[in-house]
């Protein structure tokens, strides 16, 4: 069945039958999804449900939203046909193709196939007029976007209509559809002269001066003043001439400076201040059109800096006393929009003088504009028009872009009294501000201008995003702070103060502000919102639901950085749990780069996984281009390591000794030997530190990673000689190294039994009877080793031929990702035959489900290598050998932790790669154990 939906002027929904379906039509929510579906997944494209309950329910939890969602689904299906909807998993919904017969899209179809006639005509009102739903602000959002376009659609339709009538002769045609071209462009005054010049070049010069009388009626009657001079020349010349005028400008340029009429009085200093100080108002937030300004979008001409902008004059029609606004618009917005993030403005005082002093035109159209901030060496200038009575304003304003030519990238009109200024300058900036971020996918400056009203708030946002995006994350802090000082409810603000604390380490205060931003965040568009609630997500460790809440922001909006930023870290962070490789995230990292060329914490990631990789150059290029930001802190550190350790970079290394040792550091020194590979330069870096280290906890820390380095050297007895150093620091800390050692798959069997004894008899006794569950929830606290103690202690008498202590363990009912996963190891161990095999490798699957979804603890006492390990050689021996070596690529991860396993996790690579004939790959895993690990 076939249904006909209509949305342009009024609402139907009728069946093949032409009977209309009122039940749906009662039902403003119902018919409000409906309505979205048809819109946005009629054409075989799917919606994901968690997009459409944070657009219809914003205000429920997830469960009831959910809820809300299946019942209006199964009421479509009830009035609509249980056919129409169609759902893709459990996770995404649309609707049939060809279903639903939708009228907007067949204005947009029938005008993209040049059939601009029929377009116009079927073009009946405006989308979705008068049709309100409760609680949905971004459905509104949306259908307010989709109002304006459809009537833009339909406009340039009659416009292209009206000028093929016009071409063919028909003058009456092309004054019928030009008429409706003007209504449709809300009879602004480019539009007016376009129609004029439309009808005098179709020999209806008759048509064109009426037109041009009615509408110098409707502006003395609604504004009590006359057409702009433009207008008024261009009709002067049609009436000198008798035939058509020249060309008009294009519908989209601000209207020029009055070149022929005489000039009216200036209003006196005193009156001018007066009114500046209820200008000012509008103006502080007029100036957050300066965020737009803070990326290098596009290139520029010669000469021009891409954040240098020119405020021109604006246009004033009306009474004397608002021609204040033609020099006092620019001497105020020059004044507040300077320095807000990399924006630079010209000194309106300079411009006037400019010119007040050119004498190469009078008029002050695009070009000329043009040719005045290529004087001033800007980009950028905003060229605008202000008409209106004492108490009744219309303002316009054209943001243009040199590079881009003589149209506007952005331009906005709005309407109101004088009493409402700040109100209609707000709308006017807010409007420019959306379309210049949504051109060049700025997702979140957008949000943060949209959200909040305060400019210090907005400045100091700039500033701490600015540090965010050079990798100054410490730096950004403070910024950040003083923006949420300004505006506490600023939700992008708590959100990218969430994002610099977890980089900076200051854990303390980063799921507080992301919760935050996330209650404060109903203002933001449903993608930014699940931008926000995937951040969220990562930090609880539910990196597959963060992962499917991305895809969908990425699928509805392709070039928004974070949303492709975060994807990236979902699947870094989120994939070794789960047997996959990190190397997975590239693509999201490179496209939020490709979007974002000055995105550090995306070239830092790629960097890392260039080296885990083995990709020299392109860890050369990338870490260069990370470090060109100047960071600072932590990350500054990482790119020297990186670079000495990946690179064997000499004067990088000396870079890293070279900063203050820290803990954080001494965190990037085990996880960049982990991604390197480089275990014999990191323990050269890790002895010079030893020898620059201050505290007995730093030294401790150091005797630890060099132990963890010579087992994955396989030097044991190295090793072990670090542990002794250990014991005197931190005796736990030591025994439990003594059972990783003991039990380590590398050791030689005829040292193992002596390693073995020692260990288990410096270690705590297992304990009698089932399991504690107590005994787990110390895995989350780094200030104990009782758990990883017991494990190692289990998996030691396992090795010893006392397979008791691992039963206990592997049957234990523990819950948590932690303990499955070192359960699963140990009934991987127990495996003898195909069939238990099998069955740990099903426990296998439960524990990466969970583990993609349920924070994983980590420590360096419980290293995931020992889990993989286990997984494939059990793989191994069921013959799914490429299954087998896919799970080790899960290998290096983003912890560090596995360095103990080097040298091992090498040769399983290239006995598999062997195996599988992959000769080459296996000879170059052999050779990385001589120049990386030896």
């Amino acid at each position: 069945m076939t249904l006909h939906l209509a949305t342009l002027g009024h609402i139907h929904l009728r069946d093949e039958a032409g009977v209309e379906l009122r039940s749906l039509l009662t039902q403003p929510k119902r018919l409000a999804l409906f309505v979205y579906l048809a819109s946005t997944c009629g054409d075989g494209r799917m919606c994901r449900r968690d997009s459409l309950t944070a657009m219809f329910w914003p205000e429920s939890d997830t469960e009831r939203a959910r809820g809300a969602l299946r019942q209006s689904v199964h009421f479509i299906k009830q009035v609509a046909g249980s056919d129409v909807v169609v759902t893709r998993g459990t996770d995404e919904l649309g609707l049939v193709p060809g279903a639903i017969v939708l009228d907007a899209a067949r204005v947009d179809a029938l005008a993209a196939a040049g059939e601009h006639a029929a377009a116009v005509a079927l073009y009946e009102g405006e989308f979705l007029d008068g049709f309100f739903v409760r609680g949905a602000p971004a459905f509104e959002q949306w259908v307010e976007g989709e109002r304006a376009r459809l009537k833009k659609r339909a406009a340039d339709s009659a416009w292209a209509a009206s000028e093929h009538c016009a071409e063919r002769g028909d003058a009456s045609g092309a004054r019928e559809l030009g008429e409706r071209a003007l209504t449709l462009s809300a009879n602004n005054e480019t539009a007016v002269r376009r129609l004029i010049t439309l009808l005098a070049a179709s020999g209806d010069r008759a048509a064109a001066l009426t037109v041009y009388q009615k509408f110098t009626d409707q502006m003395a009657q609604e504004f009590g003043v006359g057409p702009s001079p433009e207008t008024r020349a261009l009709v002067a010349t049609l009436e000198r001439a008798g035939t058509s005028p020249p060309s008009a400008p294009s519908a989209t340029h601000a209207d020029p400076v009055d070149a022929g009429a005489p000039p009216e009085p200036r209003v006196q200093r005193r009156a001018w201040r007066a009114r500046a100080a209820i200008a000012a108002g509008a103006i502080v937030v007029l100036s957050a059109v300066a965020v737009m300004l803070r990326p290098s979008f596009g290139r520029s001409d010669s000469g021009s800096d891409p954040n240098r902008m020119v405020v021109l004059p604006f246009v004033v029609r009306g009474p004397a006393s608002l021609h204040y606004l033609e020099d006092g618009l620019p001497i105020l917005l020059g004044t507040r929009l300077d320095g807000a993030g990399s924006l630079r403005t010209v000194d309106p005082r300079a411009l006037i003088v400019h010119l007040a002093d050119d004498k190469t035109g009078t008029t002050l159209d695009a070009d000329r504009a043009s040719r005045v901030a290529a004087r001033f060496g800007a980009s950028l200038y905003v060229l605008g028009s202000v008409v209106g009575t004492g108490d009744r304003l219309r303002f316009s304003a054209s943001l243009y872009d040199r590079s881009h030519g003589s149209d506007p990238i952005a331009h906005t009109e709005v309407e109101g009294t004088e009493p409402e200024l700040v109100h209609l300058v707000d709308k006017l900036a807010g409007e420019l501000l959306a379309a210049r971020f949504r051109e060049a996918g700025g997702t979140i400056a957008e949000t943060a201008a949209r959200t909040t009203s305060s400019l210090p708030a907005l400045k100091a946002w700039l500033a701490g995003e600015a540090a965010i995006t050079a990798g100054r994350y410490a730096a950004a802090i403070g910024p950040l702070r003083e923006a949420i000082a300004a505006d506490s409810n600023f939700a992008m603000a708590h959100f990218r103060l969430a994002v610099a604390a977890n980089w900076a380490a200051v854990p303390a205060i980063v799921n507080v502000e992301a919760q935050r931003a996330v209650a404060l965040s109903d203002r933001m568009s449903p993608s930014t919102r699940l931008v926000l609630q995937a951040f969220l997500d990562m930090r609880r460790g539910d990196y597959t639901h963060a992962a499917q809440v991305l895809r969908t922001v990425i699928a509805e909006q392709p070039s928004s950085t974070e949303a492709w930023y975060e994807m990236g870290e979902a699947l870094f962070h989120g994939n070794p749990p789960q047997g996959r490789p990190l190397a997975a995230a590239r693509e999201a990292f490179e496209t939020a780069l490709r979007l974002d060329p000055h995105n550090f914490s995306a070239a830092m990631h790629l960097s890392r996984i260039a080296a885990a990789t083995g990709d020299a150059p392109a860890l050369d290029r990338l870490s260069k281009a990370a470090l060109d930001s100047n960071p600072d802190g932590a990350q500054r550190g990482e790119m020297f390591l990186l670079r000495a350790l990946g690179l064997n970079d000499q004067a990088a290394k000396r870079e890293y000794l070279a900063q203050r040792p820290a803990f954080e550091l001494l965190d990037a020194l085990w996880r960049d030997t982990e991604y390197t590979g480089n275990l014999a330069g990191a323990s050269e870096i890790a002895a010079a530190l030893m020898l620059q280290a201050t505290t007995s906890e730093m030294k401790a820390s150091l005797q630890l990673f060099m132990a963890h380095a010579a087992m994955g050297r396989d030097r044991f007895d190295e090793a072990a000689a670090r542990i002794d150093s250990l014991a005197a620091q931190a005796p736990q800390s030591a025994a439990v190294a003594r059972l990783m050692l003991a039990t380590h798959p590398a050791l030689p069997a005829a040292t193992r039994r002596v390693f073995l004894d020692r260990a288990l008899a410096a270690a705590t006794p297992f304990p009698a009877g089932s399991l504690n569950r107590r005994l787990y929830v110390s895995v989350m606290y780094p200030d104990s080793v009782a758990a990883p103690a017991l494990h190692a202690r289990a998996y030691a008498q396992l090795m010893r031929g006392d397979s008791l202590a691992a039963r206990h363990l592997a049957n234990a009912s523990e819950v948590g990702t932690a303990a499955r996963t070192l359960q699963a190891r140990m009934l991987l161990a127990l495996a003898s035959t195909k069939s238990a095999r099998l069955s740990a490798l099903r426990v296998v699957e439960v524990v990466d489900s969970l583990a993609g979804s349920q924070f994983t603890p980590q420590m360096v006492f419980t290293p995931r290598a020992l889990y993989h390990f286990a997984v494939a050689r059990a793989l191994q021996d069921e013959g799914r050998f490429a299954e087998a070596f896919a799970r080790l690529q899960a290998l290096p991860e983003d912890f560090g932790f596995n360095i103990a396993y080097t040298t091992e996790l090498h040769r399983r690579r290239a006995v598999l790669l062997d195996t599988l004939g992959r000769h080459p790959e296996a000879l170059a895993s052999r050779r990385a154990i001589a120049e990386g690990v030896k």
